[in-house]
């Protein structure tokens, strides 16, 4: 692994982990987004345990985390941290030499919906998205939260809202959850304009999930404290039916970053039952090759499905 930082838009300088290929020739680059509160290094086992050794990995520590610059928990607008992954991505292409159709982004949690909005908004032609439990919807649990946070901003200016996150939320491995409670880098804030504009984009994203044409991948948690799941099926729902060029395909996982991820046999009109299985050795979708169609009575995990969508047809432009 090596550190280093990029210039972003505005001039800051934001830091990255890389891990080069394994292999010495790297295929394609898988960059990962962590998510809110966190940083790059809450993701750099993903790298090891995906296995794919023919691909690069790069993690980011977004604006305000881990040890990029900024306030804490803040960025100029949600907009803004857009602008700030757009400028990693072309980093990444110009510096690695990696072509814009040979990157993958696998991304969680607040880091999705950045990811979702990008890909939305800037309509890169990147190979394939992966949304682990996008935070479309964020429980607050207190009646009202979201209009409060809004008028209070409104009357006082922006302020910072402690998160409720609990590292046993988000994970049952017990290293990770002791590793999450002495992390230095971990900040608990989030700055108001921040929160209420993750709203806002993610319920233009979905709104408007048609609009997105990558080849994109959501893992929605079976039980999730944080997040709702609503949203996360709706954007599944409306871009496969409505979407000739991307295939979204929701898979339930019970913890985040689960190895074991019952596969399914998907249709124009979405996912049959998990023990479906078939003899052709592709599946059509929308009338694109997109990706082979498996048994889905054997088990496979996130590494099988990303290989399988860095391997598959471009992405259509």
């Amino acid at each position: 692994m090596h550190e280093g930082n990029f210039t972003s838009h505005d001039g800051a300088e934001l830091f990255y982990r890389a891990w080069p290929a394994r292999s010495g020739n790297a295929r394609g680059a898988i960059v990962l987004l962590h998510r809110g509160h966190e940083h790059g290094g809450r993701v750099a086992h993903i790298a090891e345990e995906l296995g794919l050794d023919d691909f690069a990995f790069y993690a980011w520590d977004a604006r305000g985390h881990g040890r990029s610059p900024g306030e804490r928990g803040h960025s100029p607008s949600f907009a803004h941290s857009v602008r700030d992954l757009d400028c990693f991505i072309r980093h990444i292409g110009e510096t690695g030499g990696f072509a814009t159709d040979r990157i993958a982004v696998v991304a969680q949690s607040v880091g999705a919906v950045l990811a979702a909005t990008w890909v939305h908004d800037y309509a890169p032609g990147i190979r394939a998205l992966v949304l682990a439990s996008p935070a479309f919807d964020v429980k607050l649990y207190v009646p009202f939260a979201r209009q409060g946070i809004a008028l209070w901003q409104k009357l006082k200016g922006r302020f910072f809202v402690n998160s409720y996150v609990k590292a046993r939320f988000l994970t049952h491995d017990p290293e990770r959850i002791a590793s999450f409670e002495a992390d230095p880098l971990i900040t608990r804030p989030i700055a108001s304009n921040i929160l209420l504009e993750l709203y806002e984009s993610a319920d233009r994203v979905v709104a408007d999930a048609r609009a997105i044409t990558v080849p994109t991948q959501i893992l929605i948690s079976g039980s999730d404290f944080v997040v709702r799941h609503t949203p996360q099926h709706r954007s599944s729902k409306i871009s496969a039916a409505l979407s000739r060029n991307a295939i979204f395909c929701p898979v339930s996982i019970t913890t985040p970053w689960a190895k074991r991820i019952a596969p399914r046999r998907w249709t124009r009109s979405g996912a049959s039952s998990p023990r479906a299985s078939t003899n052709r050795p592709w599946r059509r979708i929308c009338g694109r090759r997109i990706f082979p169609a498996i048994r889905a009575t054997r088990p496979t995990g996130l590494r099988h499905r990303l290989r399988l969508f860095l391997r598959a047809g471009s992405t259509g432009r």
